[in-house]
């Protein structure tokens, strides 16, 4: 478990946000750790941004297919001395304008590339969070069940002692029972080192000081109900494909004639009075394209090569995204199973000690043995907490893999 806290860390630290303060709180839930990451962390700040900014280039992206219209005033003189105020209003619109209306579509194929992959970046900062989370109360719960479990070893040297004074028991039993004590002080020590480390690297993520804080417990993961949308990492490359797609129908286009059509009207006055007069034009206007030296056909034979990249990067995702789906199910299992085995493991534990408790009162059983089944069960009871840790993060896992939010993550 020390290992997966540290590895945890790491992987927080390598994405720490460039903040140099984090906010000290008192107590803390995962909403809260959601919310403070969305709003702190690089990775949450990049994905807001980012899609933002994304969205708002497609509004403008697909504002250039209205219509344009323009409107001008001056005040003119010529030879004689007489002048002229005018006014113009100017409209055009295309009527069949394919390159432009290719071109908007690729403009929005990567605008959407763009916001999958910030929202691909949010969910997994989700997942982040509310990894570092269970493990951080299963760190704490550790602590918990260590600290029991060296209270009931360091008794049962007592006991132990006792005995061999009462000449019970042979002096070895105190060195055998002194080594169960100093390892039960090594896993204790071991246990809030990993406490530390699982806080702070939570607390990195988060951008919240949880060193002291309470953290409340959401409960069980519950198991994935359904598959949901693509993982993060195929809804992106699909994106990409199709801004690839867009971006070669592009630059065909560039070959096809458009057409547009124009309208003038003005209004002019002599400043020095008389009649206004009123002017109007209109007209089509057809574009068609004859030479672009070489430039259509290269940038063409580079659209394609990148449609091909695009579609095999959607491919290896999706095969990279179909094993991960199989092999987080099977992982998720296995640690449901080895989850209830030891919750199975901890009851028997408990069991027993009940019955040596039993046997104690009816004079068939020593302290030692009660103190020796209730080592057993704080054993057993740790060990349990580990499991149910490890079947918590699988089951956050299975949900990503599966491409759903964390439950309970805000939308």
């Amino acid at each position: 478990m020390c290992l997966a806290l540290t590895a945890l860390l790491l992987a927080a630290v390598a994405t720490l946000a460039a903040e140099e303060d984090s906010v000290s709180v008192g107590s803390a839930s995962l909403s809260d750790a959601w919310a403070s990451a969305l709003r702190t962390h690089e990775d949450g700040v990049a994905a807001r941004v980012g899609v933002d900014a994304a969205r708002a280039a497609r509004d403008d992206v697909r504002a250039d297919l209205l219509p344009w219209i323009g409107a001008s005033g001056g005040w003119k003189a010529s030879g004689g001395g007489a002048s002229t105020l005018y006014t113009t209003v100017t409209a055009s619109q295309a009527l069949v304008d394919l390159p432009a209306w290719s071109a908007t579509r690729a403009g929005v194929a990567r605008v959407d590339a763009a916001v999958a992959g910030g929202e691909a970046i949010r969910t997994s900062l989700l997942h982040a969070v509310a990894q570092a989370w269970y493990a951080t109360l299963a760190a704490d719960a550790q602590v918990v069940a260590r600290e029991e479990v060296l209270a009931v070893e360091e008794a049962l040297l007592a006991g132990v002692e006792a005995q061999v004074t009462a000449g019970a028991t042979i002096p070895l039993a105190i060195t055998r029972q002194r080594v169960g004590v100093a390892e039960a002080r090594a896993a204790l020590a071991g246990a809030r080192s990993d406490r530390a480390l699982s806080r702070l690297a939570l607390g990195r993520l988060a951008g919240l000081d949880l060193q002291e804080a309470s953290l409340a417990d959401p409960g069980p993961v519950p198991d994935p109900a359904a598959v949901g949308e693509p993982p993060p990492a195929v809804r992106a490359a699909e994106a990409r494909v199709r801004a690839a797609e867009a971006g070669l129908g592009a630059t065909r286009m560039a070959r096809i004639p458009e057409v547009q059509a124009w309208g003038e009207a003005g209004a002019s006055e002599p400043a020095a009075g008389g009649d206004a007069s009123l002017t109007w034009e209109g007209g089509l206007q057809a574009t068609v394209p004859l030479l672009a030296g070489g430039s259509v056909s290269a940038a063409t034979d580079a659209a394609r090569a990148g449609l091909v990249a695009a579609r095999a990067d959607l491919d290896a995702a999706r095969r990279d995204a179909d094993l991960d789906r199989d092999r987080a199910l099977a992982v998720q299992q296995a640690a449901v199973q080895r989850a209830a085995a030891a919750a199975d493991a901890e009851a028997a534990a408990r069991e027993h000690l009940a019955g040596v408790r039993a046997l104690l009162v009816a004079g068939r059983a020593t302290a030692l043995e009660v103190s020796d089944a209730g080592a057993s069960l704080a054993r057993s009871a740790a060990d349990a907490i580990r499991a149910r840790l490890d079947r918590d993060l699988a089951t956050l896992a299975a949900w990503e893999a599966l491409g759903l939010p964390p439950p309970g993550a805000p939308p």
